[in-house]
């Protein structure tokens, strides 16, 4: 009989072959979803740009490159750092190009790109006077309007019973697990779009904990990686797999499992040659980590 975890690879995996949809921020700001995008152009962000932006945590919609906040008579904050998004842009064509378009030789109506980089920084990242800010931007810090939030039972107890976790904490807009303290930290429960939401980022970050020294000590937690690099990308994979199975167990896999195939979608471009047997590799250490946050094991689950 397959385990309550290979149901779950099984149903992300098919997710997977099927296509998904660039994963979402999971809480909102004065009860509507963070959609990040361009302050000037007001073009919201898609693909990776989306997801690089997303995880940074603000509460602000809005990015800008240093250049534009200089411009608009601000300036980036002292010792904060910008986020690289990417954008791809026609190619510029050099004489030879030109001549043998004009001959004929290369059609016009093909064009080459070629991907640029840029660093932006979020509006909260600057200071500037918002009357000089675009009319939309403007209000950007209305006060927040709390929403009620249902605890859920199954989740609650997962969560309490994790045995010598991390500390918890809730503030800011960003959710994240520190190994040096052993502590996670999410926004607060209230923000988040739905209950179900809230618990599947919690797992993420819970599962994470699992990675520190005294627990499973896996290499994405117990050693420093860039930013979407291979082991960063793989550790990002096994918390979602992880929080994946714990909502199952909780109950709430329906309302989460798609957000869950598109997050898991989103890291693995970062991995070279990815395909899907990445989840199932990534699905084998997110099931010890969901054990451990359980107090089980193969066996006492097999004997269940």
């Amino acid at each position: 009989m397959a385990t309550i975890y290979e149901k779950i690879t099984e149903r992300i995996l098919g997710k997977l072959e099927q296509g998904t949809a660039p994963w979402r921020c999971s809480w909102s700001v004065d009860g509507k979803p963070i959609e990040a995008m361009g302050l000037m152009s007001k073009r919201p962000y898609r693909g990776i740009n989306r997801l690089m932006t997303a995880v940074q945590g603000y509460r602000s919609p809005y990015w800008l490159t240093f250049n534009q906040a200089k411009k608009l008579g601000g300036k980036v904050k002292k010792d904060e750092h910008g986020t690289p998004v990417t954008m791809w842009k026609p190619a510029p064509k050099d004489e030879h190009q030109k001549e043998m378009e004009a001959d004929g030789w290369i059609s016009t109506k093909r064009e080459r790109w070629i991907c640029m980089g840029y660093v932006v920084f979020n509006l909260e990242q600057v200071e500037i006077d918002r009357e000089l800010l675009p009319k939309h931007a403007q209000s950007v810090e209305a006060p927040q309007i709390a929403t009620s939030f249902q605890h859920i039972e199954a989740c609650e107890a997962i969560a309490a019973g994790y045995k010598d976790g991390p500390s918890i904490s809730h503030r800011g807009y960003q959710a994240f697990y520190r190994p040096s303290t052993d502590s996670v930290t999410l926004p607060a429960a209230e923000d988040f779009l739905q209950p179900e939401e809230y618990y599947s980022v919690l797992f993420h970050e819970l599962t994470h904990s699992t990675g520190h020294e005294k627990r499973l000590g896996r290499k994405g937690i117990l050693e420093t990686h860039s930013f979407g690099d291979q082991t960063y990308s793989k550790e990002e994979l096994i918390a979602e797999m992880g929080a994946a199975f714990l909502c199952a167990t909780a109950g709430i896999e329906t309302c989460t499992l798609d957000n869950s195939a598109s997050y898991i979608a989103s890291w693995m471009q970062f991995i070279r040659g990815a395909d899907p047997r990445t989840v199932v590799v990534a699905a084998g250490q997110a099931q010890r980590a969901a054990d451990l946050i359980l107090g089980r094991t193969f066996e006492t689950e097999a004997s269940e």
